[in-house]
């Protein structure tokens, strides 16, 4: 992910640039895709490559800062010869070095640093702050996904134990039901077995 003005350091230009290239972008595409980290944009590599297509073909210098010109080499004076007959006499003027090395002016050696590298780590962290941010909302999800089920399971189980409570209250109550039904019942059996005993028939008198 990269920002516009990570883009306007790569290539050496001003912000303000770089925003006009992606003014210009977002008229012909209409969407570049980002992210907003804190009061950044990051955009994706896809809206990156949008935006550089409104860059300027022309090559864009890296070795002086951006505001900076190019510094003109110094004047070179050229020696003059005096003539005999004006009462001096011609100079003889060492000659002037083509090229001088700046090393012999340094107290310490200069250290180069491959900037890519550079740019690459920042990409890293940015990669793992986003990571983290997306890593704390789904966990932030998966607890009130939980708080939800707690809730929700608490109520069924005080739902459970009012209906086992009912449940036991009326189950008391039907057996005894039962117990004085079914006692009426043997009682009416017992009665209708009573009948089928009917008494001795007496005994015929033939007359003494």
């Amino acid at each position: 992910m990269t920002t516009l003005a990570d883009i306007a350091r790569n290539h050496g230009v001003t912000p303000q640039a770089v925003g006009k290239w992606r003014d210009a972008a977002l008229t012909k595409y209409g969407k570049l895709p980002y992210e907003q980290v804190g009061k950044r944009k990051q955009y994706t590599p896809d809206a990156v490559a949008k935006i550089l297509e409104f860059a300027p073909s022309r090559p864009i210098r890296h070795d002086f800062p951006t505001g900076m010109t190019t510094p003109e080499p110094p004047a070179v004076k050229v020696p003059v010869e005096i003539y005999e007959g004006n009462g001096s006499n011609a100079l003889d003027l060492p000659e002037l070095p083509e090229a001088v090395d700046l090393e012999q002016f340094r107290r310490e050696g200069s250290v180069e640093i491959d900037l890519s590298t550079a740019q690459a780590a920042i990409a890293l962290t940015q990669q793992l702050g986003t990571a983290m941010e997306a890593d704390i909302a789904q966990r932030w999800q998966q607890l009130q996904a939980t708080q939800k089920a707690a809730k929700d399971l608490a109520k069924a189980t005080q739902e459970l134990d009012r209906q086992a409570m009912a449940y036991r209250i009326e189950s008391g109550i039907l057996a005894k039901f039962q117990a004085n039904e079914s006692e009426s019942v043997q009682e009416l059996l017992a009665k209708v077995q009573a009948l089928g005993k009917g008494q001795a028939d007496p005994q015929p008198n033939n007359g003494a």
